[in-house]
């Protein structure tokens, strides 16, 4: 009888050790100075100004887009530009990784494709309601353009190279491929230019798809499908390619500058060097157990925490406080620089008790 019920136990264990997830507390640090970052920038977007005209930003011009403060044909760019890009290419790292996953899991690609195309839809969904909370629902910007609609459209690109292509050096081709085609059609300047009332040419787009598909390559280089790491391939992948990365930035901005509004290719090569680097800057921050204590929880709920700093900071708190801003820095820093960061980590602090999670 002990016997039976030894073996009933270690059944019941890797039941639940099957239905488990794979969390990784190194990314979800990472994922959480995104969301720091993204909440940083919409305050000082909000609250920048009119700095061309003379009229002071209240928050330093490093934690704006550079455009907002020399939008020229060869535009200022700051940390904060690559924001969006990191972002896109954390979506596209996970979206390959749930994808081997269910690959090494023996599912059919049917299923699998169910899988990519829920994600997919999910956030197009959540593009159309963001549009109609803010009151600027516009088609082509909300399935095309917008934020959420690039997430979605670069999640799908990832998920299609993961189930596709299994060489990781073959997805890496690809996505450079994607930005060389980018790069090719910058050059034209009908395209910029080409408008039809709300129309544009998606460029941003294009490289945030291009992004995506490179950042899935970087998933094999990083990961297994039991979510161990791959040592060798970051010495022998991820950290060259890192370099190359931002080398390749470097000089292609000599040719064709970054531009933070089309995502120029050398702005996504330099989002990619800056995003490999953080994954293996956080993951050995890990390795030596060193974390940044709270910053996990904006990590682990990123698109959740993501739109609700969207709803709660852009469409509520930002206009309660906005006639008690430049009475003094402390005030500001106290309104601007801790409190909007505080209320949407206790808005992510209570989705991880409940474990309600949006997954990208």
């Amino acid at each position: 009888m002990s016997e039976e019920l030894k073996i009933e136990e270690t059944e019941k264990k890797e039941k639940k050790e099957k239905k488990s997830k794979i969390r990784f507390e190194w990314l979800d640090q990472f994922r959480g100075i995104i969301i720091i970052l993204f909440i940083i920038q919409t305050c000082a977007w909000i609250f920048s100004n009119d700095p061309a005209n003379g009229i002071m930003p209240l928050m330093a011009p490093a934690l704006n887009h550079g455009f907002k403060y020399a939008d020229y044909e060869r535009p200022l760019i700051t940390m904060i530009d690559l924001g969006q890009q990191i972002f896109i290419f954390l979506v596209g790292f996970m979206q390959a990784f749930a994808v081997l996953k269910r690959k090494d899991k023996g599912l059919s690609d049917g299923k699998i494709w169910i899988h990519i195309g829920k994600r997919f839809v999910l956030v197009m969904i959540l593009s159309v309601l963001h549009g109609l909370a803010a009151d600027k629902f516009d088609s082509y910007f909300i399935l095309a353009l917008g934020t959420l609609a690039n997430i979605a459209w670069a999640g799908l690109a990832a998920g299609i190279a993961a189930l596709y292509i299994p060489k990781p050096k073959f997805r890496l081709i690809v996505g450079l491929g994607v930005m060389l085609l980018q790069s090719i059609l910058y050059i034209f300047e009908g395209l910029h230019e080409w408008e039809a009332g709300a129309w544009e040419f998606p460029f941003m787009t294009i490289n945030h798809i291009a992004i995506g598909l490179v950042a899935s390559a970087f998933t094999l280089w990083f990961l297994n499908p039991k979510g161990e790491i791959n040592e060798e391939g970051i010495k022998k992948n991820v950290l060259p390619l890192t370099v190359a990365f931002l080398i390749s930035s470097y000089l292609l901005d000599f040719i064709q500058w970054s531009d933070h509004h089309k995502v120029s290719t050398p702005l996504a090569m330099l989002a990619v060097s800056v995003s490999t680097f953080f994954l293996y800057a956080f993951y050995h921050f890990d390795k030596d157990g060193f974390h940044v204590p709270g910053l996990s929880t904006f990590g682990k709920n990123m698109l959740m925490v993501f739109l609700f700093s969207m709803v709660i900071n852009e469409l509520v708190y930002y206009g309660l406080i906005e006639g008690y801003l430049g009475i003094s820095g402390v005030f500001d820093m106290i309104l601007l620089g801790i409190v909007p960061i505080l209320l949407i980590w206790i808005i992510a602090w209570i989705f991880e008790k409940l474990n309600w999670i949006i997954k990208i």
